[in-house]
């Protein structure tokens, strides 16, 4: 059985800011110290996505090279593992940073969602369909990355229809996930693909295994490309955008840290990612639908958080954003405290499977779903708090259009 692991870090060596006083600041928490330290963490947990990227694609080329029930076990493990670490990443979104800025950003190629399942591969009802199936596309990490959310226009699908160009996602971990688990129509589970799919002899179980499997490669080489790309951008003691970042006014550095993480609780995870489904009753509204995975993401986005506002990561922790907030008002720091505690709590009971939770509306299950997003939409107007307290402004909280 594959093993969920809820490890919320691979142990990584971190070493503590000490903060010094800020120009303003005679006492307490120094705001440049906190803004070190968020820096810290962003560079080691993009460093820890890495290195799960990596460990991934070495199952993943195990798998492909000899394809097996024990080797394709191995990569959707692989799979899970490195999702640990990523989803904690999400709180760095919302502020044109590194990850999401609009020019070269990859945030879209790393980890699109909702994805249409048969722009890559075939689906039920049209054994033929997608990027896979397609042998007049060649596969190779540019090409795949020319393909994601439409890139290359409007795509014919080979029942005439067109595909929409945003769920049209050809590269990042959803990709990865659906070529290792298929389509989920499994009530009691995740998706089913078997391990013959990627077999080219007589006990193929799909065509094109070979290119399913030259697909699975480049997408995870791709996948390691960009976050090496987000790691270098975090790097201690670099010309990049940390250093510009950790230069720049404390001020308007607090304010897009405190407003991605108040956007991600509630704009992103608890709107977008959770309510819907939660109104739908639908599994294709889940986030990891193929692997019955998104209970981890959640729980994983909303760590996130909690490591951004206490400046906490892998056991240590430094300067914080609670900090700061606690020493200007020390009703509304224990008040973000308890939001906290309560949310992640929350989020941590939701029940497994996430789509089974959420078909009955008003059953039990379904009730925690909806108290986890109610706490989450309420942990989000209290980091819209932080502002005015620290005396940054009003900051948003609400999802950009």
């Amino acid at each position: 059985m594959l093993q969920k692991k809820l490890l919320y870090i691979l142990p990584l060596t971190l070493v503590a800011c000490s903060g010094g006083d800020d120009d303003d600041d005679n006492v307490g928490t120094s705001r440049q110290a906190v803004i070190a330290r968020y820096a810290e963490v962003v560079h080691t947990s993009y460093s820890a996505s890495l290195t799960t990227a990596q460990a991934m694609k070495v199952a993943i080329d195990a798998f492909v090279a000899a394809p097996s029930e024990a080797t394709h076990m191995a990569a959707k493990q692989a799979w899970l593992d490195a999702r640990v670490p990523y989803g904690q990443t999400e709180a760095y979104r919302f502020y044109d940073g590194p990850i999401d800025n609009p020019t070269d950003g990859p945030e879209g190629q790393l980890n699109a969602w909702p994805l249409d399942e048969a722009y890559i591969d075939y689906v039920e009802g049209s054994t033929l369909a997608g990027i896979v199936n397609d042998t007049s596309i060649d596969i190779s990490k540019a090409r795949l990355s020319s393909l994601n959310e439409g890139g290359e226009g409007d795509v014919v699908m080979r029942d005439g229809g067109a595909f929409d160009a945003e769920a049209a996602v050809s590269t990042g971990y959803h990709a990865i996930e659906f070529l290792l688990w298929g389509q989920d129509r499994n009530a009691n589970g995740p998706g089913q693909r078997a391990y013959t799919d990627f077999l080219t002899d007589a006990n193929a179980t799909a065509p094109n295994g070979d290119r399913r499997g030259q697909y699975l490669v480049a997408v995870t080489e791709l996948l390691i490309d960009d976050l090496t790309a987000m790691v270098d951008a975090w790097a201690p003691d670099a010309a990049n955008y940390r250093a510009d970042f950790e230069a720049a006014d404390p001020d308007e550095s607090l304010k897009k840290i405190i407003g991605a993480v108040g956007i991600l609780s509630k704009g992103e995870l608890a709107a977008e990612r959770m309510d819907v489904a939660l109104d739908t009753n639908d599994q294709e509204d889940e986030h990891s639908c193929f692997s019955d995975n998104t209970h981890v993401d959640i729980q994983m986005n909303a760590m996130g958080v909690d490591n951004v506002l206490r400046g906490n990561w892998a056991g240590t922790s430094g300067a914080s954003i609670l900090d700061l907030v606690t020493e200007a008002d020390a009703t509304l720091g224990a008040d973000l405290d308890a939001a906290l505690s309560a949310t992640q709590a929350a989020v941590d009971g939701i029940p497994v499977p996430f789509d089974q939770a959420i078909v009955t509306r008003d059953s039990a299950d379904w009730t925690k779903v909806s108290d986890a997003v109610n706490l989450l939409f309420d942990q989000g107007d209290k980091i819209a708090e932080i502002g005015p307290a620290l005396g940054l402004g009003n900051i948003s909280v609400e999802l950009p259009e």
